[in-house]
């Protein structure tokens, strides 16, 4: 018989470090698999580096180092990090997760599809408008506003997503996902939910869970 869930059914409840975790532990596998079969293929790691704009920003540099001018290097060796960092894939280091929330529990709520994938691509929109005006050097009231915009994403997604949270005192009135983010950890909701959402039926109701568990 196939399992099937519905929009709005509940998962079990686990802890927030599990399930950050597991995804992280799924992630690192998934990329040690995706460099080895790179490199059997004689594929590149690197194919987000735009090779024609890292010679324009190198041959900039040596001008600038053979006319001694600091100002325009310190300007160049940001245009060339910005152009060339984050775009090789590299093996994922060992989890670690939030500091302080060992006891927190969440329950999951599973999204309708159609608003998981609106949900996802407002989230990809947002980050490509924060890399657009990084790469760009954007002024500082632009990227707030780009910042503010991969918050609202997010939000979206662990307010429509994460159906009850255990372990945080909130006091009467107060709104949870604030605290949440005064405190640093909206990053860490949001990617135990997206985690949530990428996982198969069986599977994601039992999300943060050992296999062998009852």
């Amino acid at each position: 018989m196939a399992v099937l869930v519905f929009p709005n059914q509940l998962s079990q409840p686990a802890r927030l470090v599990d399930v950050l975790r597991e995804a992280h532990d799924a992630s690192r596998k998934a990329r040690d698999e995706e460099i080895a079969g790179r490199r059997k293929a004689g594929v590149p790691l690197d194919d987000g580096t735009s090779w024609a704009v890292v010679d324009g920003i190198v041959g900039a540099i040596g001008d600038a180092r053979g006319q001694q001018d600091s100002a325009a290097l310190a300007r160049l060796a940001g245009d060339l990090a910005r152009s060339t960092s984050g775009n090789a894939l590299e093996p994922l280091g060992d989890f670690v997760g939030p500091e302080g929330v060992d006891d927190v529990v969440v329950v999951f709520r599973v999204a309708s599809q159609s608003a998981r994938l609106s949900d996802n691509a407002r989230l990809a929109d947002a980050w490509a408008r924060v890399v657009e005006l990084e790469r760009a050097g954007a002024s500082m009231v632009d990227k707030r506003e780009a910042d503010e915009g991969v918050v609202q994403a997010q939000l979206a997604i662990v307010r429509a997503t994460v159906a009850e949270v255990r372990g945080i005192d909130v006091p009467e009135g107060a709104d949870l996902w604030e605290g949440v983010r005064l405190a640093g950890l909206l990053p860490w909701f949001a990617a135990a939910s997206r985690w949530f959402l990428t996982l198969p039926p069986g599977k994601a109701l039992r999300c943060g869970l050992p296999s062998s568990s009852t």
